[in-house]
């Protein structure tokens, strides 16, 4: 389910991009026993997790000198907008608090104290993958199961996804 999902949340990164406001936050988050983070961007009708680094600028500031072309161009993608990381520092009218991202976390804290995190990459990637469509479909009001049921039998087929519905 969650593999047949990361296609969704592919197509919610991209509507993520023309927000004007997103909410950003983060939990510690344990795959293969290793310490990793568990993101979340949100905002009034997307929602996407993501578990990796924390380092990301970092990370992003290396990959811009490394020869694979596709890394390189996401390093400095990320970077050339990295103001929008930090705007709200610079603009006062941003929400100064990232309630909705702490509170979209919430259940996912309460997954990784029973559970222990994640024992693969690909177990990540499904659960981000999971939770994102069904969290967005919540904040859209659409019932996450019988889309998520229409996502399995397209992905069963080889056929794609279709897109979650906009908000009601």
């Amino acid at each position: 389910m969650g593999i047949a999902c990361s296609g969704v949340v592919e197509e919610l990164l991209v509507e993520l991009q023309s927000a004007e406001i997103i909410h950003l936050d983060e939990t510690p988050w344990y795959e293969k026993g290793k310490y990793r983070w568990l993101w979340v961007a949100i905002t009034s009708t997307i929602v996407v997790f993501h578990i990796g680094s924390r380092r990301l600028y970092r990370v992003c500031r290396l990959a811009t000198g490394v020869e694979h072309t596709k890394l390189k161009a996401l390093a400095k993608e990320i970077l050339a907008d990295w103001d929008a990381v930090v705007a709200c520092f610079h603009h006062p009218q941003l929400p100064p608090t990232n309630n909705e991202a702490e509170r979209a976390l919430r259940h996912a804290v309460i997954a990784r104290r029973i559970s222990y995190g994640t024992r693969t990459t690909e177990g990540s990637l499904a659960y981000c993958s999971v939770l994102s469509v069904i969290e967005t479909c919540r904040l859209r009001k659409i019932d996450p199961w019988s889309y998520i049921a229409i996502v399995l039998t397209q992905a069963r087929k080889g056929i794609k996804h279709p897109p979650i519905p906009a908000a009601c």
